[in-house]
């Protein structure tokens, strides 16, 4: 009975120092399973932050990359406007050019046939004065040749007359000289009455004509 009892005290006490040493480990076991769970909990926590911010800031760079696209939007459109608009202008260019090109060539057409008018106009002007100089020399000799015809016709008539009145004196028996007080036989500085009548005759023959 006293081998258990030593042997009781002995296991007790076994167990007891087991027990201290299992509560004491259990102890530390807790402490450091407290240490990692706070440690744990402060990188979850700057986890959850770093996780947060990362978010914060994809968030910034979506809205940042959604506005370079709206703007790359926008200058692809202002590019195509303007695209557009440059080929509209061009176009409108050319037509310009080609408006102006058709005026530039119908001005010239119309100053070479005013200058083939006022070609022609100078000659026909040129031909004018010639005929006009030409229609006044011949005026002036036909003027000139009708003077010497009113000359003649007058001569013819003086002596048309005075071949007239010598007749009548033959006639009626007198003198020519007392007919007309000329100065000859004739009266009129001629012959005689022979002269006076061939003179008469040619002055009716000139009046005739």
């Amino acid at each position: 009975g006293g081998r258990l009892s030593e042997e009781r005290v002995k296991l007790t006490g076994r167990l007891s120092e087991e027990h201290r040493d299992l509560s004491f480990q259990l102890a530390e076991a807790r402490s450091e399973q407290e240490t990692m769970e706070a440690e744990c909990s402060g990188r979850l926590r700057l986890a959850r932050e770093e996780i947060a911010a990362v978010r914060a800031q994809l968030e910034y760079l979506r809205e940042e990359r959604d506005d370079a696209d709206a703007r790359a939007g926008d200058a692809l459109r202002s590019e195509a406007q303007q695209s557009v608009l440059c080929a509209s202008l061009a176009a409108e260019r050319d037509a310009a050019d080609a408006r102006r090109a058709l005026a530039l060539r119908a001005e010239a057409q119309t100053v070479k046939a005013e200058a083939q008018v006022v070609s022609q106009e100078r000659a026909q002007t040129a031909e004018l004065r010639i005929q006009w100089a030409e229609a006044r020399h011949a005026a002036s000799e036909a003027e000139a040749r009708a003077e010497t015809a009113r000359t003649a016709l007058a001569t013819l008539r003086e002596r048309d007359d005075s071949a007239a009145r010598a007749s009548d004196a033959l006639r009626s028996g007198r003198a020519p000289h007392q007919v007309d007080g000329g100065g000859g036989p004739g009266g009129d500085g001629s012959d005689g009455p022979g002269d006076a009548a061939g003179e008469g005759r040619c002055g009716r023959q000139g009046q005739r004509r």
